[in-house]
């Protein structure tokens, strides 16, 4: 399933719907997020980068970020993130997470435009 699905994920270009984060509307995602979420059975995925931009908004004043979700040997997994350009801001680590794909970080950009912000793949930017 992980190898269909990142290559699924490469296929999504932009985006039809703004799915509205049900905590902080201003977060929203697009299709391409929506479907890792849907497909893995990971909307709590969401929820921790919504924890993120929290702390993010608080904390940092870049209108880019870049998120990398990386499962670990030990089934913990963790976020870095950055501003794209190497620099980590901090690390969230998770202490334990069934997520199905493990061979390589999955990547995320959290970008601001208009006052909200969008959480894309990078294919979607």
């Amino acid at each position: 399933m992980s190898n269909q699905l990142l290559h699924e994920l490469k296929q999504f270009i932009g985006t039809k719907h703004w799915h509205a984060y049900w905590i902080n509307k201003k977060l929203v995602y697009t299709d391409g997020v929506h479907h890792l979420a849907k497909e893995t059975e990971s909307y709590w995925l969401i929820d921790e980068i919504g924890y993120i931009f929290s702390r993010l908004a608080n904390e940092f004043e870049d209108w880019f970020y870049d998120i990398q979700f990386q499962v670990l040997p030990d089934s913990s997994a963790i976020f870095s993130v950055g501003d794209g350009n190497g620099n980590i801001y901090f690390h969230h680590k998770i202490k334990w997470t069934d997520f199905p794909i493990t061979e390589k970080p999955i990547t995320f950009y959290l970008c601001e435009a208009e006052g909200h912000y969008c959480l894309m793949l990078p294919s979607e930017y």
